[in-house]
């Protein structure tokens, strides 16, 4: 388990020339792009070998594959995998080269607000903190963080569904798959919009701070503690088949048109404060 250090002026990652090293990585290395401002944009399906850790330090420049040739990389080692962006560059196009192909673990805080394309692959558990992301529909995911000044999509999938999605800090999701519980808090803000394919619905919703906007999509539990329920983007109703609702929660909504049906959902000790626009 070697390190390898690629060159500040390589845009090849797959060969030994590459390298400071002049050894090409081998399964199990960790790999650092730490220098220069060139692209890595040439022989990017890399999924052929399973690093421990691949790290875009940063002080490192330079976009990373493009929209039809991602860099194609599987980062497992049994799950202890760990892919860390943390680079100056302005668009990480990563793929797994497959849907079942595993990154473990993605850590986002680009130094200069770049942006992560995440496409075909497995992640375990996601860190996204600065910048922005588009999680494609081609990607299954487990557990997804969202803060610091992040701004999130995450697509729909046919089957796939978050386990566990935490919007907080600044952090903004604009989140359109399933998922089993999805958390705000802080100053976090999650736009619910679950839209394709017909059967996908939310499970349970907590929050405790933030704001919640609901424009489309079922969910089987909203529990609110704290913060604003914006409802005045909804193109459907939406009603929660169950949960709680505490005084600490503002709901906006319209007079006429969509609402959020409370009927199933306990208004806890006089329940929230009502606002209509």
């Amino acid at each position: 388990m070697a390190t390898q250090y690629l060159r500040s002026d390589a845009r090849n990652p797959q060969i030994a020339g590459s390298y400071k090293s002049a050894v090409a990585p081998v399964a199990g290395d960790t790999v650092y792009f730490n220098d220069g401002d060139t692209r890595i944009d040439t022989n990017l399906g890399w999924s052929g070998i399973d690093l421990l850790k691949l790290v875009i330090g940063p002080a490192k420049g330079g976009d990373v594959g493009s929209s039809t040739a991602p860099l194609e990389v599987v980062v497992d080692q049994v799950s202890t995998g760990q892919l860390q962006i943390l680079g100056r560059g302005q668009q990480y196009y990563i793929s797994g080269g497959g849907a079942a192909n595993e990154i473990t673990e993605i850590q986002f805080r680009p130094s200069a607000g770049g942006q992560l394309i995440l496409i075909s692959c497995t992640n375990l558990d996601s860190s996204l903190e600065l910048g922005s992301s588009v999680i494609e529909t081609t990607v299954t995911l487990r557990n997804v963080f969202v803060g610091g000044e992040h701004f999130g999509h995450i697509k729909p999938h046919s089957s796939d569904l978050v386990a566990l999605l935490v919007v907080s800090g600044k952090g903004q999701c604009l989140l359109e798959r399933d998922y089993t519980i999805a958390r705000v808090a802080e100053s976090g803000t999650i736009y619910h919009d679950l839209t394709e394919p017909a059967a996908v619905a939310g499970g349970t919703l907590e929050m405790y701070g933030g704001r919640l906007v609901l424009i489309r999509g079922a969910m089987a539990v909203l529990n609110a503690y704290a913060g604003e329920i914006d409802a005045t983007q909804l193109k459907e109703d939406i009603t929660p088949v169950d949960g709680e609702i505490y005084p600490g929660v503002t709901i906006k909504r319209l007079r006429n048109g969509p609402q959020l049906i409370l009927s199933g959902v306990d208004l806890k000790y006089g329940g929230p404060k009502f606002v209509d626009v």
